[in-house]
């Protein structure tokens, strides 16, 4: 198995930029609050597939 490092997603970075920059009565803040949601949300879930993968041995 190929072990690489998980790096933070620029979607994210670039989501979390946007959404400091708009102000709350933006009309597309509701966008970007609800793309940046689900994008974290999978982010945490390729972290959380982190830890059973932890316990596979590192050769077959």
């Amino acid at each position: 198995m190929i072990v690489k490092e998980r790096t933070f997603p620029k979607d994210i970075e670039l989501l979390q930029t946007i959404e400091r920059r708009l102000s709350d009565r933006h009309p597309q803040m509701g966008v970007v609050k609800d793309q940046l949601k689900y994008s974290l949300s999978g982010y945490k879930g390729e972290l959380a597939l982190n830890f059973p993968l932890s316990f596979l041995p590192n050769h077959y």
